[in-house]
């Protein structure tokens, strides 16, 4: 089975196994954004439900199981394109926040490689069931999506690199961290704030 073909009998599977339940967005006392709240994949193949961000990590360990090289792409994105301005999840906007897994493509004629983008949170969205013959037809949001043009990718992982220390009162993963020399203090407070702007666009051009 050629990778192209097998990451997407593995998505459309994995899209039907798993319900897409909470926000997975943790936040301290304060509304400030912390990071993201995940449960192990395994955890979410054995319940069968899971956040955004679970049914992402899951689809990822799936693809690195079956021997594709795949990774989470994390992006911070418009949910609606007459917004010129919007402050990173002002007013624990969740939906702004969004995961999908990208997979690699290596060509061996010319050496090089080609991430595919797959997001089986949207696809549910769509509906919780494959159609019979999606193997045979394109498949939306596998190897295009239309909508990570207005979305800013900026991390491909949840966890901070494990030479840092990442501070959160919920305990959820923060992207970052820190590196504290000679000791790193018992407590901190971290959050992340990003700022997108929508450049503006003429006809059927589009910009972001």
């Amino acid at each position: 089975m050629r990778p192209s073909v097998l990451a997407k009998w593995l998505a459309g599977n994995v899209m039907q196994s798993v319900q897409i339940t909470g926000q997975g967005i943790a936040f301290d006392r304060s509304g400030i954004f912390e990071g993201i709240e995940l449960q192990t994949p395994n955890d979410t193949l054995r319940k069968r439900r899971g956040s955004p961000f679970d049914a992402a990590t899951l689809l990822c360990a799936v693809y690195r199981e079956a021997g594709l090289p795949a990774r989470v792409v994390i992006g911070f994105g418009l949910e609606d394109e007459d917004d010129k301005d919007l402050e990173f999840l002002k007013g624990n906007q969740d939906k702004e926040l969004r995961a999908w897994v990208e997979f690699a493509l290596y060509d061996e004629r010319d050496g090089t490689v080609t991430w595919i983008p797959v997001d089986i949170v949207q696809m549910r969205e769509k509906g919780s069931r494959m159609r019979p013959d999606f193997m045979n037809r394109p498949q939306a949001y596998f190897g295009t999506n239309d909508e990570l043009d207005s979305v800013v990718p900026f991390s491909f992982h949840f966890f901070p690199p494990t030479t840092v220390r990442s501070y959160s009162g919920s305990n959820a993963p923060g992207f970052w961290g820190w590196f504290v020399a000679p000791t790193s203090p018992e407590w901190a407070i971290q959050s992340i704030r990003f700022n997108l702007k929508s450049a503006s666009t003429r006809g059927s051009s589009r910009g972001g």
